[in-house]
């Protein structure tokens, strides 16, 4: 499968007998720390689905999905201009569509004249690794469009011969300069050493690689066999499979996760998650020691770093201004928040007046003082927005910190299992953290003050 989670055991975090694990559970990220939920939301990927069957096409495997010539057009198309010749090149093996490849050629000729630096859309792009990359796919599938290829790039490609052979990088090297003393017992330590991490899964251009230089030397393909079926039959959207990008959380990610799930938090490794954060090393950042104060507070975990101190909110345009005081109020370390800018500075945008709002309710813990200009300000923004975005939500949140009565669209709730998060308007595969935590900021300051 690819990587995508690493979801802890059932058989070693127990759940009682009937209940629904937290979603927490899903989004521990490879690092241990857990992640945004939309980062991981893979989505398809023509690189992936392109390397894994010119593997299966050059090992003469013939499992596999046939991909949807509409959804490659359109994905061919959404690539960058330095992306598309290689991925069409790659298709045009694949599909066995000859014109394709002369397209491909065609692209990076346009792209690249000469072999030179191009700047398509004002950006300058050095040509140079797109076309040895090309080069190299031609020559180890034994294309008959190397020739046009080569009259278009007249520049030779081939590259210099490796002074080893310990891997399989030096061992493509090695075979795409042509030299001849590739064993197969190296290549096998190779692909054995690759396949006991499982990487082939996980790294689809490894996978090509290795079956171009086993198809080359004639090295025995049994091995990549297995792998690159196993490969080919992983899940998929009409024959397009999914990025292979691994998810990694971070303290700030973890923190909002804890801070919105509470006790909801069945079947985690708790313990697992709280050795995680005491490993991460917060250096001198007070912003870093505080969210790791924060994650072990959530996780009811007595010790860790001192308390923050100093730490000021310079940057009047920093999206997470609102969350970082507000992890600090988890933490215990409210105290040593403070805003390195002023009001007037914040007026100059509608967003940062808004976040500037936010983070000040935080801060000070009181409703914060709105003349009528600032509260027509936000509400411009507000209605601007058609009260349904996050703009929206960070203008009504900031009225509710100022007092004032705002009404804002129901967010659809439930977002990956999770009745704490929301999803992100029009958009009903996306959790939107960052909206999820306004969200439960704008229920807090409108909520009716409880009487002493």
């Amino acid at each position: 499968m690819p990587i995508l989670l690493v979801a802890l055991a059932a058989c070693t975090v127990q759940v009682g007998e009937g209940a629904k694990p937290s979603a927490l559970v899903s989004l521990v990220g490879e690092n241990g720390l857990l992640v945004d939920p939309a980062a991981a939301v893979h989505r398809p990927s023509l690189d992936v689905t392109l390397s894994r069957l010119a593997a299966a096409r050059i090992l003469g495997v013939s499992e596999g999905p046939s991909p949807d010539p509409t959804m490659v057009k359109q994905l061919l198309k959404q690539a960058s201009p330095e992306e598309r010749p290689e991925l069409r090149l790659k298709w045009g093996y694949v599909s066995g569509e000859p014109s394709q490849t002369s397209q491909a050629i065609k692209e990076a000729s346009s792209l690249c004249p000469l072999g030179k630096a191009a700047a398509p859309s004002g950006g300058i792009i050095d040509c140079t690794d797109l076309l040895k990359s090309m080069w190299a796919f031609l020559n180890v599938s034994q294309s008959t469009s190397m020739i046009p290829f080569e009259s278009t790039f007249p520049e030779k490609y081939k590259p210099a011969c490796p002074p080893s052979l310990k891997d399989l990088v030096s061992q493509y090297v090695a075979v795409l300069c042509g030299k001849k003393n590739v064993s197969g017992d190296e290549v096998a330590k190779a692909v054995a050493a690759l396949a006991e991490k499982d990487r082939f899964l996980s790294d689809s251009r490894s996978l090509w690689t290795a079956s171009a230089v086993v198809t080359r030397i004639g090295a025995d393909p049994s091995p990549l066999r297995k792998m690159t079926v196993r490969a080919v039959s992983s899940g998929h959207v009409k024959g397009i499979f999914f990025d292979e990008i691994p998810a990694q959380g971070t303290l700030l990610t973890t923190w909002a996760l804890l801070h919105l799930a509470r006790s909801d938090m069945r079947g985690l490794d708790a313990e697992r998650l709280t050795q995680t954060v005491l490993a991460q090393d917060p250096g001198s950042a007070p912003d870093r020691r505080m969210l790791v104060r924060a994650n072990l507070a959530l996780l009811h975990h007595k010790g860790g770093p001192a308390p923050t101190r100093g730490l000021t909110l310079s940057d009047p345009d920093g999206p997470y201004n609102p969350f970082i005081a507000l992890a600090a109020r988890d933490s215990g370390d409210l105290a040593a928040v403070s805003l390195g800018f002023s009001k007037s500075v914040a007026r100059a945008t509608r967003d940062r007046f808004a976040s500037y709002v936010v983070t000040q309710r935080i801060v000070s813990g009181a409703s914060v003082p709105l003349t009528s200009a600032d509260v027509s300000l936000l509400r411009s923004l507000l209605k601007e927005d058609g009260a349904v975005g996050r703009p929206s939500l960070l203008a009504a949140t900031a009225l509710a910190a100022g007092g004032q009565a705002t009404d804002i669209k129901a967010w659809p709730v439930g977002c990956s299992g999770a009745p704490w998060l929301v999803t992100a308007p029009g958009n009903v595969d996306t959790c939107d953290l960052r909206s999820s935590l306004l969200m439960r900021l704008h229920q807090e300051f409108v909520a009716p003050q409880r009487t002493p």
